[in-house]
């Protein structure tokens, strides 16, 4: 009989590419895996998991609103959390982020079985009683409970580790990188973008949420200095009051025209694969505006796919940064409030075709070699598989974890 995983997290996993890639890895190695959130039946997408995983709803009518109903609206998924776990009894417990992992407590560990820490982000010491502030303050003061922890950049483990009191060196690092890309799809950027932009335009590209902190107004205000032919779009959801800076910025500089926001909704993963792929160059560029953009060279997830889709990227100078981007040859680096350089970047790439073709074709060796969710995640895998020997632990609850490598 495969061992059981249950994987919790809070939002629904649909959202989450880390969350959905580790349970069709898991899947693949053998393992029975189960998934557990908030989010109700109706909204599953039966395409982006593998369809032997089963399917746990946490999730309530919520009808409790403002700051003490999200609070009980918490305490609501903890108890339906629980009493999953009580009433599964898996042999491995991965939550995510604290807010899944607050709730769990070390119920796994008390059952006998394995449990992991994964987190998306870097937490935070909040102050107040929200259930979030409760659930980062329960994971810095317990980082000891899970028997690993894991995040996806150095950066953000160096500074987890000092914050809880642990040692850096006890927390895996899984990268926030696509799965294999085999082969690159076909475009659809320029189908999504049809009747946008003029046919020849060469295209600067971001993706992901749209808003602060992405270097985006930096982007706009340097493309007085960019080719004529070129537009910069943005994909992703935006909220109004952010797109509407945008544009007053844009109109001031004369570029309008030019500042294209592209929301086309949902997307499974091919179906984003496709349009990201038809980029001429990417946009990556974090600002330190907290810990977690400060520490996000290897937790953007957007810079991996465009290594993976073989897109030659504009980036950033933060932590950890240039030793993937510059030094693995598949992007150029800018400091992250130069409108110069990052004018010099672009027209560098957009005027250098051959330049392009090399950079993209570097990131794609990188990615199938090292930057894939599947290399990323082969010690995680090698440790549940080690941890959960039948000489560690068995179906019924006893465990002798404590003595497993």
């Amino acid at each position: 009989m495969p061992l059981h995983i249950l994987l919790v997290s809070r939002p629904a996993v649909e959202g989450y590419p880390p969350s959905l890639n580790q349970a069709a890895i898991l899947t693949e190695q053998g393992f029975q895996v189960s998934v557990a959130d908030e989010s109700l039946p109706g909204a599953w997408r039966a395409d982006e998991l593998p369809p032997t995983v089963e399917r746990h709803s946490l999730g309530g009518s919520r009808v409790a609103t403002g700051p003490l109903g999200r609070l009980v609206n918490g305490i609501a998924f903890r108890r339906k959390a629980r009493c999953l776990v009580r009433q599964l009894r898996p042999d491995v417990v991965i939550g995510y982020a604290p807010d899944a992992c607050y709730p769990l407590g070390d119920l796994p560990r008390q059952l006998g079985t394995l449990l992991l820490w994964h987190m998306h982000e870097l937490p935070e010491n909040l102050p107040g009683w929200s259930f979030t502030a409760l659930a980062n303050r329960y994971v810095l003061r317990h980082a000891r409970v899970p028997h690993r922890l894991s995040i996806p950049d150095r950066g953000r483990a160096d500074e987890l580790a000092r914050r809880a009191g642990i040692d850096p060196g006890s927390i895996g690092l899984v990268q926030n990188c696509p799965r294999p890309v085999r082969e690159i799809p076909r475009p659809s950027l320029r189908e999504l973008l049809k009747g946008r932009v003029p046919e020849q335009s060469r295209i600067v590209l971001y993706h992901g949420a749209v808003g602060a902190d992405h270097g985006l107004e930096l982007a706009v205000r340097s493309m007085p200095k960019w080719p004529s032919d070129s537009v910069f779009v943005m994909k992703g959801r935006v909220k109004p009051a952010f797109q509407e800076k945008v544009e007053t910025l844009a109109r001031s500089l004369g570029v309008t025209d030019r500042v294209v926001f592209l929301n086309p909704g949902f997307q499974s993963t091919p179906e984003h694969y496709r349009a990201v792929a038809g980029a001429d160059v990417g946009w990556t560029v974090l600002e330190p505006n907290n810990d977690n953009w400060k520490y996000g060279s290897a937790a953007c997830n957007k810079r991996y796919e465009c290594m993976a889709l073989g897109v030659p990227q504009v980036a950033d100078r933060l932590p950890f940064v240039p030793e993937v981007i510059e030094a693995g040859g598949c992007g150029l680096c800018i400091p992250h409030n130069s409108a110069d350089d990052a004018a010099d970047a672009v027209n560098r790439l957009l005027g250098d075709a051959a330049l392009r073709r090399r950079l993209g074709d570097r990131g794609r060796q990188l990615h199938l070699e090292q930057y894939n969710y599947d290399h990323q995640f082969h010690h995680m895998v090698h440790f549940i598989k080690t941890a959960t020997d039948t000489n560690c632990t068995n179906h019924h609850g006893t465990s002798k974890l404590g003595r497993c490598p």
